[in-house]
């Protein structure tokens, strides 16, 4: 069977809706939030609630997996209650020519199976290699590259299938048995970032993470610091009055270009998540990158993180920067990575404070920007039982340390005890027995099947909407409207929605007319399932002139565009109000090459 890499197929490039010019609205007064639509699955464990596999890699100081270790040496514990292991595997992989593979054996036990075990045939391994070319630059994409070739030809397992992938074409590939393949792919990838921090010639200059800083008022003194320049530079008076909107206005378009491309980054590992989550066996994204910044997609992660670990998708990151700056800091005679090692949740931005004083401002809020970067790679790779590979030149040690096969895999099984059907997360923690210091890599958690809905319970609002989306039928019990147009050549399908204000209840809050909508646009293959979706959940909080203006237009318009993967047949579309729960729904057949 062949495996396409085409799980929601959200990234591309994403676009904020487009508004024609007219119809442009104050920033308080319509608010958008963009999420991938993915259809409410059946959430279930791995083999159902009876049976919980938790795989689990074993290591000594060197990285080389032990070998040995029977079903005793592991405890197990479910949201800290100890659980009974009542099944046991061992897997077992062999490496195609890396000189380091080879398993250490356990001091004092035979390489053999362990009594008790049961041996089993290692599943396929399908890995995602991705090389970031919206975020990495060129120097450090030729090295990764130069590495990913190397660790292609030298260090993959027998049996293993590899989709070389990037963030601006997260499914544009095939997983592949064949290296010569693998490599032509490696070899076209090219760098494709969005945006530069060459802004030599702006006044004052204002670099992305600086934009940051400024728009989400997380560090005042970076503000003080474009003030201060922005005088000399303008020649303006030492006044504060109106030159911080000033500064402020320059900012915001920066950090929204810069918000869009990091958008568009995490969807495209989401779209790689959610392709291998199809596929059987064990699943593994490699992510090369040079870091990109997560400042206000918090939700975004959470989301991702929630379906790697849902579907058992381990993430490995690799800062492909190679050796970080150090931030010397106190009164210099220390330093620390510039990389914040987080468990994705409480993190902080790092003010001018923790910083040298000898340092200039610049270069204080370089090493910030750096460490930033680093962040969401060490969330992907902590959140997901993955590891990040960082401050290291060896771009090749860092992909054989991430992408091999480990030598032998423990699969512990058991049986959740009082486990309730909530749809919980429960975080898992594996030990060895006293006395064997090893490093242990185990999934982070599992999450509960969803509690069964009774019969007499009425849907809910999101159930209803999932229901209509893979509907054929079409509502039209709200004043609005959606049409669609397609572009072959560049494989996009757009969605233009138009809602009727004049007609649409609308509810009265001050001086304010407000009411929430949602728009779901999806694409679905020949049997129903959806390969690519949009949501678009929209607060309306208008004045009454741009009401006015905005019906004198002939209403509200906005523009989803869809990246179309080959297997899209029918297109999907959907428009509900929240005061009411009104719904429209459109269908369109497609016709793409």
């Amino acid at each position: 069977m062949t495996h396409r890499l085409a799980g929601i197929a959200l990234a591309g490039l994403l676009a904020i809706p487009a508004l024609a010019s007219p119809q442009t609205v104050g920033p308080d007064e319509l608010r958008l939030n963009i999420t991938p639509y993915v259809p409410a699955p059946a959430l279930t464990l791995r083999t159902g609630v009876e049976l919980v596999e938790v795989p689990v890699v074993v290591r000594d100081s060197h990285a080389k997996g032990i070998r040995g270790l029977q079903q005793g040496d592991f405890t197990l514990y479910d949201g800290g209650k100890k659980q009974q292991i009542t099944a046991f595997s061992i897997e077992t992989f062999a490496s195609s020519g890396a000189a380091d593979a080879s398993a250490a054996p356990l001091s004092g036990s035979p390489a053999s199976t362990p009594a008790g075990a049961q041996p089993s045939d290692a599943p396929r391994r399908y890995i995602a290699l991705c090389l970031d070319d919206l975020n990495t630059d060129i120097e450090s994409l030729v090295r990764a590259k130069k590495a990913a070739r190397e660790f292609v030809q030298t260090s993959l397992a027998p049996g293993d299938r590899v989709a070389v992938v990037t963030t601006s074409r997260p499914h544009d590939s095939q997983f592949t048995g064949d290296p010569a393949a693998m490599l032509a792919l490696i070899d076209k990838v090219q760098n494709n970032t969005r945006y530069s921090d060459n802004v030599a010639l702006e006044c004052p200059p204002i670099k992305a993470y600086e934009a940051y800083l400024i728009v989400n008022r997380l560090d005042d003194t970076v503000l003080d610091a474009k003030l201060t320049e922005a005088r000399k530079c303008m020649s303006l008076p030492a006044d504060r009055s109106g030159q911080i909107g000033m500064i402020t206005a320059a900012a915001a378009p920066i950090w929204q270009r810069v918000l869009i491309n990091d958008l568009n980054t995490l969807r495209a590992v989401e779209s790689m998540v959610d392709g291998l989550a199809k596929i059987p066996g064990r699943r593994m994204l490699l992510l090369a990158s040079s870091g990109f910044f997560s400042g206000n997609l918090e939700g975004e992660e959470e989301l991702l993180l929630a379906k790697a670990l849902r579907s058992g998708v381990v993430i490995n990151t690799l800062a492909a920067r190679g050796v970080s700056t150090a931030i010397p800091f106190g009164d210099g005679t220390e330093s620390r990575s510039i990389t914040s090692r987080t468990a994705g949740k409480g993190r902080s931005t790092p003010s001018a404070g923790d910083m040298s004083s000898a340092q200039s401002s610049d270069e204080r809020t370089e090493s910030r920007a750096a460490m930033a970067k680093n962040d969401v790679l060490d969330v992907l790779a902590s959140g997901t039982g993955g590891t990040f590979f960082h401050d290291n030149n060896d771009l090749l040690k860092g992909f054989r340390q991430l992408g091999m096969a480990p030598d032998v895999m423990y699969v512990l099984g058991f049986s959740p005890s009082d486990a309730v059907a909530n749809g919980s997360f429960h975080n898992l923690k594996v030990q060895l027995a006293a006395g064997k210091r090893y490093t242990v890599e185990a999934r982070k958690g599992y999450y509960a099947p969803s509690k069964p809905r009774p019969a007499a319970e009425q849907p809910s609002q999101e159930s209803r909407l999932d229901a209509e989306m893979q509907a054929t039928d079409i509502l039209s019990n709200l004043p609005a409207s959606l049409t669609w147009s397609s572009d072959r050549q560049a494989h996009l399908v757009t969605c233009t929605v138009r809602i009727d204000l004049n007609a649409l209840k609308l509810a009265t809050h001050d001086d304010r007319r407000t009411q929430t909508l949602t728009l779901v646009a999806a694409l679905r293959d020949a049997a129903g399932n959806v390969v690519s979706g949009k949501r678009y959940d929209a607060e309306l909080n208008l004045k009454s002139d741009t009401l006015a203006r905005l019906i004198a237009n002939g209403g509200l318009r906005i523009t989803l565009n869809l990246e179309a993967p080959p297997e899209a047949r029918t297109a999907r579309g959907l428009v509900r109000e929240g005061i009411e729960g009104k719904m429209v729904t459109s269908s369109q057949e497609l016709q793409l090459p």
